[in-house]
């Protein structure tokens, strides 16, 4: 798609979602009018009925100079910031081809944060205009809603490929924003893998599965260092669950979170 496309500017779309166009208009807009390679917009969410807004902040911003961009890089890292994902974005298509930004066709998991996180590391100037520019569509036949028996394999080569490319960036502040974004992903592992009631394991396979993603070094040390400030009151909670290594209290979260996504079994 980015080989074959012609305007000046690129976005991204899933099948099942939409394009809000008077927010791509005025993500256009500024962009041109600023001089951005990226353009950030908002987000809507909508899982079971329920739209929830994700937005970076509340009023437009420029982000250029060094600083600036480390900050928004770390912010890609930073999920519940809404920066993380591919869409909801426009990009200057030069840009992108002449900086050699591509999806890593190898990976079925976070290729598209990994996307946002290299074309905002070779970024001048990126902009955030909150206007609503993307819906998506969350439902049960999401990859993250159904169970696969390789997601713990997937999750872990993501983001040991995600680690290779911020530490070539070398900034402490985006480091520790990938702490979080691994602990972000643990928390993934427990409610889709570990818990997920379709995996059809025992009590005592989820308890060993349990142990294993908490003894990994890598999960084991983002869950003690990583910082919560980006997180949310819940996420929060289930972080210092983690932290306590309570297999029971972990499944209770996920039990109640299971409920609010809707999940079935498959």
């Amino acid at each position: 798609g980015i080989e074959a496309a012609q305007g000046r500017w690129l976005t991204f779309l899933d099948a099942d979602d939409r394009l809000i166009g008077e927010g791509i208009n005025a993500l256009v807009y500024f962009g041109e009018s600023v001089g951005c390679q990226i353009v950030q917009g908002v987000y809507l969410k909508e899982s079971s009925g329920l739209y929830e807004r994700c937005a970076l902040t509340d009023s437009t911003h420029l982000y250029a100079g060094e600083r600036k961009i480390a900050d928004f890089l770390a912010a890609t890292l930073e999920v519940d910031r809404g920066v993380a994902l591919a869409w909801s974005k426009i990009y200057d298509r030069e840009f992108i081809i002449d900086s050699e930004v591509r999806f890593d066709t190898a990976l079925s998991v976070d290729e598209d944060t990994l996307f946002v996180f290299d074309a905002v590391a070779k970024a001048e100037a990126i902009g955030f205009n909150p206007v609503d520019a993307y819906a998506y569509q969350r439902h049960e036949e999401s990859q993250v809603m159904t169970f696969r028996e390789d997601y713990a394999a997937r999750v872990r080569v993501a983001l040991d490929t995600m680690k290779e490319h911020v530490d070539a960036f070398d900034d402490q502040q985006v480091q520790h924003a990938y702490l979080q974004h691994v602990v972000f992903y643990v928390l993934l592992l427990m409610l889709h893998y570990v818990f997920n009631a379709a995996n059809g394991w025992s009590a005592k396979e989820r308890r060993r599965a349990f142990k294993r993603i908490l003894d990994d070094p890598l999960y084991a040390h983002a869950i003690r260092k990583a910082r919560m400030n980006s997180f949310g009151l819940g996420k929060r909670l289930s972080v210092l669950i983690l932290r306590m290594r309570s297999y029971t209290l972990m499944k209770c979260i996920c039990a109640v979170r299971d409920r609010q996504l809707g999940k079935t079994k498959h």
